[in-house]
Order: C-alpha cells, then structure tokens, then sequence
C-alpha cells in the first residue's frame, strides 16, 4: 500500500502546497477496507452510467490518455464499460473513476485532506460511500 500522510488543504499555490498534519489516518483505513470490499463484489450490469464533466480539448486527449492506462482488474474485479470516454468502474456497485472533475464545492481554504504516493486527497462522503477527489495535479480525478 501507498504512503500515507496527513495534512491540512490550503490552496495557497498551483500545486496546493502548504498542507499542515491534521488528517486522521483512521478514516482513509476504514474507506480503504470499504472500497476494497466493494470492488470485491464482482457482478455485470451493463455499462456504468457517470456524468462526465465538461472539459476542454486539451484535458479531454490528457483524461482519455489516463483511463486508457488505467487496469483492467483492480482486486481481481474486471473493469466495466461507463458511458463515457473520461471515466472507468470495476465491480458491482460500482468503484468509479472520472477525470476532470471541478474542485468539489466542500473543499475550502482549511479543508483536511491526505497524500498517498505523492498524490494529494480531498475526500467526502457521498450517496453510498466515501468521493476522493485528487487535487494539485494538472487535471482532477474522482475516485468513489
């Protein structure tokens, strides 16, 4: 697994430097045991239906780059179609991907978020289990 770090979100620069320890692993654990139980379940559906952003042409080539090289199995969980070219899923109910997403309205100035791998996280729950959107990266990513 990942290195994990807390910190606090400020997004004081371009790459949202600044971050201060304040995040309690506990909650990444507990969403982490919760996602990889979710993509355990393996089951077919039918393509994921996901609202894709609307991005401009540059991050669309740069997001339909990023899900072609996403696997093709996560926890041994074939991916499944979605219905668009930025997003990916695997397992019934589905994980999902989606590139280019807008920064998440309940991010804010002393937001607490975590980093794994070098790779910054904002998470919130959402209907069903935890959203973790990426930040200080060229494009944001959603996983949930």
């Amino acid at each position: 697994m990942g290195r994990l770090s807390a910190t606090r979100h400020s997004p004081t620069g371009p790459d949202h430097a600044g971050c201060t320890r304040a995040w309690s692993p506990r909650l990444f654990r507990g969403a982490s045991i919760s996602v990889a139980a979710l993509v355990g379940v393996t089951a077919c559906a039918g393509p994921v239906s996901i609202v894709e952003p609307d991005v401009d042409p540059a991050t669309r080539q740069l997001c339909e780059r990023m899900v072609d090289d996403l696997p093709r199995t996560v926890e041994n969980t074939p991916r499944r179609d979605t219905t668009g070219t930025l997003s990916a899923a695997w397992g019934t109910p589905p994980i999902t991907f989606t590139c280019g997403v807008a920064e998440p309205a309940a991010m804010a100035t002393d937001t607490r978020c975590f980093e794994v791998n070098g790779v910054g996280w904002f998470a919130e729950e959402g209907e069903g289990g935890w959203l973790f959107t990426s930040i200080g990266r060229e494009v944001r990513v959603q996983v949930g």
